[in-house]
């Protein structure tokens, strides 16, 4: 019939995408570390990706540490990358914990060779129990040889130096002098101009509560000030037995 409609159909055109590999920065051998699937390129930069170490080195020993990349330009078809922080595990950390040993946290901001600034957050633990002079002493002396190792190297040589544990082992025969440890290590590092997961994990135990004493006192202060008491069982069965005795009379 003439006077049938015709049945439009419309089509939304959308952008035809891609997938785009993003490659590690220099410090890990420009390895491929993941794809991306985008219409444009320019999309993908400015997102932040974190990687197991394990991935970038090939050493199943670095399994509990964990590398935040940033995606900061193309080359290609390929994503470049830059390193922007670095964390162990929670699981890693309280393995390393043992009783009879002190544990000594410590938090530094850093200046880098490069003019970037660094939080770096640091653990320490003690062959035995010590003395909180001594603890007081072993932070002042970690300070120190981090700010005079950050000095000499860019911001991803630290970081490398870092990974490959040699920043460690040097702290580690400097505070000997000062007492043994079982252990040296850096929990979280991060530029402190970027937002990436290993800073915002030093924001969540920073706002967590203290531990120990402080939590258990807020606990006892709160459950006193919202604490009713209630008549008990007994109480309220007299109660109810005197009404009795008041109607019978």
């Amino acid at each position: 019939m003439a006077n049938e409609t015709e049945k439009k159909v419309s089509r939304v055109k959308g952008k035809r995408k891609s997938w785009f590999k993003i490659i590690a920065p220099k410090l890990f051998g420009e390895r491929e570390v993941g794809e991306s699937y985008l219409g444009s390129p320019q999309e993908a930069v400015g997102r932040t990706l974190k990687i197991n170490l394990k991935d970038l080195t090939g050493n199943i020993k670095d399994q509990n540490a964990y590398v935040d990349l940033r995606i900061v330009g193309l080359d290609g078809s390929t994503l470049k990358s830059a390193v922007i922080g670095y964390s162990l595990t929670s699981a890693f950390v309280k393995r390393m914990v043992r009783k009879n040993a002190d544990r000594v946290d410590a938090v530094f901001n850093l200046k880098a060779k490069d003019g970037k600034d660094i939080i770096i957050k640091m653990l320490a633990i003690t062959k035995n129990k010590v003395q909180h002079s001594v603890q007081t002493k072993i932070r002042k002396q970690m300070k120190e040889s981090l700010q005079e190792e950050a000095e000499k190297e860019s911001f991803d040589s630290f970081v490398g130096n870092i990974v490959h544990q040699k920043i460690q082992g040097t702290l580690r025969k400097v505070l000997h002098k000062i007492h043994p440890l079982k252990e040296i290590s850096v929990r979280v590092l991060a530029l402190k101009k970027e937002r990436s997961s290993s800073e915002e994990a030093l924001a969540e135990e920073s706002s967590s509560p203290k531990n120990g004493k402080m939590a258990a006192e807020e606990e006892s202060s709160s459950s006193e000030s919202v604490s009713v008491e209630e008549p008990s069982p007994v109480e309220e069965f007299t109660e109810e037995q005197g009404d009795l005795v008041q109607e019978e009379s």
